[in-house]
């Protein structure tokens, strides 16, 4: 694909949510780049650009809160445990991090706050589409 197909969607994504824009940037570029800047980046870039501002847009508009959902992760893989600090490898990165139980996750937080990211943009609607009643339970 060319360049002409890459800069009319990131232009409307910048028009209609310029915080989420200048916040990619900063994230991609470590700066603000003017129009021109960007529309002189290449291909390569530009695509990267889309992807992450789409994504940044979709996390933004989710109803999933990233923390909770990072916390929830991490949590639902430690049990019953010892109130002990004790240190633990990640099953993912291998990121030695201490946690705050003896009943530790297999999964560190930077990973569990990726896959929850993950979650959050990818699938958005996994809730049940009616909750469930006390008659139900």
């Amino acid at each position: 694909m060319t360049i002409e197909f890459y800069l009319p969607r990131i232009e409307s994504m910048k028009n209609l949510h310029p915080e989420l824009y200048a916040q990619q940037l900063m994230h991609f570029f470590q700066e603000e780049l003017t129009w021109e800047q960007v529309s002189e980046l290449s291909s390569a870039n530009l695509i990267k650009l889309m992807i992450s501002l789409r994504d940044a847009i979709k996390i933004n508009q989710s109803s999933i809160d990233i923390l909770k959902l990072t916390q929830a992760i991490q949590y639902s893989r430690s049990g019953l445990g010892l109130c002990v600090m004790t240190p633990y490898t990640c099953a993912f990165c291998g990121k030695e991090e201490i946690w705050s139980s003896s009943a530790v996750p297999l999964i560190c937080t930077s990973c569990a706050s990726e896959m929850a990211t993950n979650i959050a943009t990818h699938y958005p609607n996994f809730y049940k589409e009616e909750p469930i009643t006390k008659k139900e339970v």
